[in-house]
């Protein structure tokens, strides 16, 4: 009985402390993406998100983004595991980075043609 109590204890202090921070899951996300991207096969894909599933590489994703990952996004302002977000066209690449200074939160948009930086864009918001 004693163990039962100590498990309800457990999600419910996990409830608590990430209680409102619905989050970016950027793990699960990063890992969803690199699952879609590993061949233009849809059946490839089916397969290795069925292996990352029976492993489970997504249900760890999910749950270090839920407890840990979103917990930090949500009192600090940023998620460690959100990286960049890049698209790229021929030799043209552009590149959207995150950031929270100083009560601000940041976005910065990037254009980078034939590998040289040829434009900058920073948009800036008071950080909630």
């Amino acid at each position: 009985m004693k163990g039962r109590h100590k498990g309800v204890v457990a999600v419910v202090l996990a409830g608590l402390l990430t209680a409102g921070c619905v989050g970016s899951f950027a793990a699960f996300n990063r890992l969803r993406e690199w699952n879609q991207d590993v061949s233009h096969n849809r059946w490839v894909n089916e397969g290795v998100f069925l292996v990352l599933n029976l492993i489970p590489v997504y249900g760890l994703a999910a749950f270090a983004d839920v407890i840990l990952f979103n917990s930090m996004e949500f009192w600090t302002g940023d998620n460690p595991m959100e990286a960049p977000k890049t698209a790229s066209r021929g030799e043209d690449r552009v590149v959207q980075t995150f950031e929270t200074r100083r009560g601000w939160r940041e976005t910065t948009v990037r254009l980078y043609r034939e590998g040289a930086l040829a434009a900058t864009l920073t948009l800036r918001r008071p950080s909630a």
